[in-house]
């Protein structure tokens, strides 16, 4: 769990290098201004794409009708005068680490990739906004592997 904190950490840090010129924000930046622009990114797994929700949206499409969190964000901020560049970087059955995802192959658990490797990369220097939304396919994986014997006689230790 502590490993999966970690990453997180550094997916998030990931995001917020497109901020200030290439600088670590010591905060959160300011709160945008009324009527300006933001240009929103959101890494996730079929959660992301509203799978789960009422209305389910494709990959990097726009989605006005869509349920999921990325979407019903993407409208309340347009509803409060924002005007807001949405890219869905959410890929289902995605973890958040190479490590996690070799560990699901090795035990036939099924992953589409992984976080890192596949989405962090496409923050663009432009963004103003990341949602990261982890965990679900990580605890599924972790689980397959348990299952199949992974940790041995310490599986909680695993």
């Amino acid at each position: 769990m502590r490993r999966l904190v970690v990453l997180i950490g550094l997916l998030a840090a990931t995001g917020t290098l497109a901020c200030n010129n290439g600088e670590s924000p010591i905060g959160p930046g300011p709160i945008p201004g009324p009527n300006s622009t933001i240009n929103y990114r959101s890494i996730g797994a079929s959660d992301a794409i509203g799978f789960g929700s009422t209305a389910v949206c494709t990959l990097f499409a726009d989605c006005p009708n869509g349920r999921g969190y990325v979407q019903v964000a993407t409208r309340e901020l347009r509803a409060r005068g924002f005007t807001v560049n949405q890219t869905n970087l959410g890929i289902p059955a995605t973890v958040i680490s190479r490590r996690v995802q070799d560990l699901g192959a090795q035990y036939g658990h099924q992953t589409f990739g992984n976080f890192l490797e596949q989405q962090a990369p496409h923050i663009t220097t432009d963004t103003t906004l990341v949602t990261i939304f982890a965990g679900a396919n990580d605890v599924n994986t972790v689980t397959s592997a348990l299952g199949g014997g992974a940790g041995a006689a310490d599986q909680t230790g695993f």
